[in-house]
């Protein structure tokens, strides 16, 4: 809540409460007062009588608590304020609903904040009207409003709302950038780029330049995305966020080495950031560079390694209190969460700073440490000596899953399976330990267990699938194994990433005996004259082809369609799908071209021209390497194509794109 809109809110209160016949002394009005003076704990006070005396808060509870909120916000008790708001947010009536909204937000509510304004069905048609007399301030309403109803979703009304702020003030530079958001939500780029640009002339600021990127990224303009990174942080130099945003970008290019550099910028900032280094050894591994991978690693764990007791704390009611207990020796202690450490050694803890808090819990392994605690439903403090160990955070499960892997590569099978079981005994639920182990199972033969643990982790997660497929060629079940591989997306398997082509090289080799056995079946069909029957097993074989063989293939079929041009045409179901695509092509809707393509080729993969139409797809959305991957297949089932020339020229074209900043 801005300061001005809370003083807004007070004085209509007080005019309110004055008009209802409320002295002028009421504990509401010297709340004010005490508000006003910067005397926050006299003002906590007076807001509570007054919830429990004043006649006017008995009727407006919601407007109240909201005060009571602010106050303890502002004197530093976030803990207090958290839950003043919660209450507000129950019981606001439809006259008041934004009273403590913002607030309430900054305290992380944000879940509550929303469900408020859901609960109360309001948008922009309503809300402008019924709150207009209410709103005061220079920052208007509205720009609250769009806010609001952009993280809701709502990007119309986040629309309305900005441009009404707009008509009362143009040069509002933050509601352009509402606006812009609205206007990505809907996927109107080119509006929202404009929205945005608008509010950097008005004034340059970071988030408008942040913001800007995020457009460009949905672009695919990496190269446009990457130099508003770079003015964002060259305003906001210590945002770590827009640093791990722009090597995302970099990432996107497959430029790993401005990934890394742009990232070890951001550790000089923030060099206990153990999200840091982890990056950057991941960053290394899609280099297949697996010895610095292990470096940064090495370093990301040590970051979530501590020594101590395994709590975490936050300060509530000036007493630190237990929010989390991890596993260890406070755990083993018997300490619970919502304990209140009153002692540390002896020592009161009352009015601590929270680093001094953690710096006293903390010390050298097997060491002890005597905490005095207040728990709840009990008369008397409770002595917990709990000795210290070295502990590490469940948080560092990825991490030590990714250095699995790492160590896999480099052939260490010793401390690769040692990081696989430490991952997985932190977080058995997280996909990277998974993954690490189901690598490990695969490696001793443990087909089985391999499917079981990779069956679990989450469809998207396409180094699990590549692991699951490998599991089920092992064990000669071939078409599980294929249909999994031909669930994979193009763009993840023709990515230059050096660990994701390993594995990728190892489905396909756990693959060959079937993808001879279908090359074989093909050609004996041919020589019978069973040709659309050779189609058939030369299609099934391209499915799980490397490079090398699927060229080879396709040059088969070529050979087969121009001895029998009949071959080529396209079967009824493959029709309907192209139909389709090409309608969604002249609607521009690129991504839905794409998708109905697909499934075409899935019918049809030895038709030419479905090669060539989802490759100027492809082109529309950025996408050159995957374009210039379809043309090229285009050629090898038809080289002798009449506009072969002009193919490969826009090959070339595609190539210098992608160099200048295309994925």
């Amino acid at each position: 809540m801005t300061e001005s809109k809370f003083i807004s809110i007070l004085l209509l209160i007080a005019i309110v409460a004055v008009l209802s016949g409320c002295a002028t002394e009421s504990w509401l009005a010297v709340g004010h007062k005490e508000m006003n003076k910067g005397n926050y704990s006299r003002a906590i006070e007076c807001y509570k009588n007054a919830i429990i005396e004043d006649d006017w808060c008995s009727e407006r509870l919601g407007s109240c608590q909201c005060c009571l909120c602010e106050a303890y916000y502002k004197n530093g008790q976030p803990a207090d304020a958290y839950e003043a708001c919660k209450k507000a947010l129950n019981i606001l009536p439809i006259n008041e609903p934004e009273s403590c909204w913002d607030t309430a937000w900054k305290l992380g509510l944000k879940e509550n904040v929303i469900n408020s304004i859901k609960g109360h069905n309001l948008h922009a048609a309503s809300w402008s009207v019924s709150l207009q007399q209410w709103i005061v301030g220079p920052d208007g309403f509205n720009i609250q409003l769009s806010y609001y109803s952009n993280e809701l979703g709502r990007y119309d009304d986040a629309i309305v709302a900005a441009k009404r702020e707009i008509e009362v003030r143009p040069n509002n530079y933050v509601a352009f950038v509402n606006l812009g958001v609205a206007y990505k939500g809907k996927k109107q780029y080119d509006d929202a780029i404009a929205a945005v640009k608008r509010s950097i002339e008005i004034k340059p600021n970071d988030f408008a330049y942040k913001t800007l990127a995020t457009i460009y990224t949905a672009k695919k303009q990496y190269d446009d995305a990457i130099a508003a990174y770079k003015k964002a942080i060259e305003l906001d130099p210590k945002n770590i966020s827009n640093y791990f945003e722009l090597s995302n970008c970099y990432v996107a290019k497959e430029d790993y080495v401005s990934a890394i550099a742009i990232t070890e910028r951001a550790q000089e900032l923030a060099p206990d950031n153990a999200d840091i280094p982890f990056a950057i050894g991941s960053f290394y591994m899609r280099m297949g560079k697996f010895d610095e991978a292990i470096s940064s690693l090495n370093k990301a764990i040590s970051l979530r390694t501590m020594t101590g007791v395994g709590i975490q704390i936050a300060i509530e009611g000036n007493y630190p209190v237990v929010k989390s207990v991890m596993e260890g020796p406070a755990k083993k202690a018997g300490m619970e969460v919502g304990d209140k450490i009153i002692k540390i050694n002896g020592q009161s803890t009352k009015g601590w700073a929270i680093n001094k808090v953690s710096q006293a819990v903390k010390g050298a392994e097997g060491t002890q440490v005597v905490l005095a605690i207040e728990r709840k439903n009990l008369d008397n403090l409770i002595e917990k000596t709990v000795t210290r160990e070295t502990i590490i955070e469940k948080s560092a499960a990825p991490i030590f899953g990714l250095r699995s892997l790492a160590y896999r590569t480099r052939g260490n099978t010793e401390d690769a399976e040692k990081d696989a079981e430490k991952a997985y005994s932190l977080d058995p639920n997280n996909d990277g330990a998974k993954g690490a182990l189901g690598a490990i199972y695969l490696d001793k033969g443990k087909y089985d267990d391999t499917i079981k643990i990779l069956s679990n982790t989450s469809k998207d997660n396409y180094f699990a699938r590549i692991l699951e497929a490998t599991a089920y060629a092992k064990t000669s079940g071939y078409k599980k194994a294929v249909q999994i591989y031909s669930s994979i997306p193009e763009d993840y398997l023709i990515s230059t990433n050096a660990l994701r082509q390993r594995y990728k090289g190892a489905i396909l080799e756990a693959l060959t005996p079937y993808a001879d056995a279908k090359k074989d079946s093909a050609k004996s069909l041919a020589a019978k004259g069973q040709y659309k029957e050779a189609l058939k097993e030369y299609a099934e074989a391209l499915k799980i082809a490397d490079d090398n063989d699927a060229k080879e293939i396709r040059n088969n079929i070529a050979g087969l369609i121009k001895k029998n041009p009949y071959l080529a045409e396209l079967p009824e179901e493959g029709r309907r799908y192209a139909i389709r695509a090409e309608a969604s092509t002249k609607e521009g809707k690129f991504e839905d071209a794409v998708k109905e393509y697909k499934e075409a080729i899935k019918v049809a993969p030895y038709f030419p021209a479905l090669y060539k139409a989802i490759a100027l797809n492809y082109a529309e959305l950025k996408e050159y390497r995957q374009a210039i991957n379809n043309l090229k297949i285009y050629l090898d089932l038809s080289p002798d194509a009449p506009d072969a020339r002009a193919v490969k020229d826009n090959i070339y074209k595609w190539e210098f794109l992608m160099e200048k900043g295309g994925k």
